[in-house]
């Protein structure tokens, strides 16, 4: 009985609980704070070895986020080490990680999650 917009959010909200409950670190990591402009924000998640970026884009248009890596405790750390992740939410590009460097370009009001790889 719901409308397509309707179980569009009842769809969304169901696989950002699935994504909760599936990754330990969304439950109980610690939080870093990695990207803090005027309309993207994006931090990261982080418990025993798993490590989970989540980035925000509030602009009423796409905009890039970009943002250091150095900080996390994972092979974005490594000398040459690069990686790219795909959204968990499958609504945003994939993110892509060099010289501990992330970078990605969301969509207007966007919201995504990415696992990095072990």
């Amino acid at each position: 009985g719901r409308s397509e917009t309707e179980n569009s959010v009842w769809n969304h909200v169901a696989n950002l609980g699935r994504l909760r409950q599936e990754r330990k670190a969304l439950r109980r990591g610690k939080s870093l704070d990695l990207l803090d402009a005027d309309q993207q924000y994006a931090y990261a998640r982080v418990r025993d070895d798993e490590v989970v970026l989540v980035v925000f884009n509030n602009e009423n248009e796409p905009a890039e986020c970009t943002f250091s890596v150095k900080s996390l405790p994972s092979q974005a750390m490594a000398e040459g080490w690069s990686a790219q992740c795909d959204d968990q939410l499958g609504v945003a590009p994939p993110l892509v990680i060099e010289q501990k460097r992330a970078s990605v370009t969301l969509p207007a009001k966007t919201a995504a999650i990415y696992l990095l790889p072990e």
